[in-house]
């Protein structure tokens, strides 16, 4: 699976694509946004709080990221209306869904993704990402495969939200043509991880 820091960079890239984040009120609707990015690992709460360990994981399905998505669709339609007013449906749909995008393209975890219509899951037969590791200060792994994420993830992001391109690539081909060697290259690396 991917890293916490990887799904809450997407989430706030989908947010950003939208909306500046230039205000208190973008800061909290991004951290709503990045919460739904990040809600699949809710099951980490349970296995670290209650000590309940979900197997297959369920919260890495459709069904999942769509009950979620029609929660906070539902929040937003009723009471958090002039909170939440501005978030388009698509957003709080595709926030949930990113987290499983990641996950599959790390190649390694089995996710139940079609549950409860079957219990079979599945798993991509290759890998772009590396998987997150044991999060722990003197893991070598975690911040290996941390830097190898934020190499493939933070280019992406550049790319995908103007503001964000326009800001620190400042239409510079010779800058854009950097951050794309550096995607490639963690790229490639990230593909040749052993799995």
């Amino acid at each position: 699976m991917s890293s916490f820091i990887g799904h809450s960079l997407i989430g706030s890239a989908l947010f950003a694509r939208q909306h500046p984040i230039n205000s208190r009120h973008h800061v909290i609707l991004c951290l709503f946004v990045t919460g739904l990015a990040l809600s699949p690992d809710v099951d980490y709460l349970l296995r670290w709080l209650l000590h309940i360990r979900l197997e297959p994981r369920y919260t890495h399905s459709l069904a999942y990221c769509l009950s979620v998505s029609l929660m906070a669709w539902g929040l937003k339609a009723t009471f958090a209306r002039r909170l939440l007013g501005v978030l388009s449906t698509p957003l709080l749909f595709l926030a949930p869904l990113s987290h499983l995008g990641l996950d599959l393209m790390v190649g390694v975890y089995p996710m139940p993704l079609f549950f409860p219509f079957t219990k079979n899951t599945v798993v991509l037969a290759f890998g772009v990402l590396p998987s997150a590791g044991k999060i722990h200060l003197s893991n070598y792994y975690f911040w290996r495969n941390l830097v190898i994420e934020m190499g493939i993830l933070l280019p992406l992001t550049l790319f995908f939200v103007p503001r964000w391109k326009a800001t620190v690539l400042a239409a510079s081909r010779w800058r854009q043509g950097v951050v794309f060697v550096i995607f490639l290259s963690f790229a490639i690396i990230g593909c040749n991880l052993t799995r």
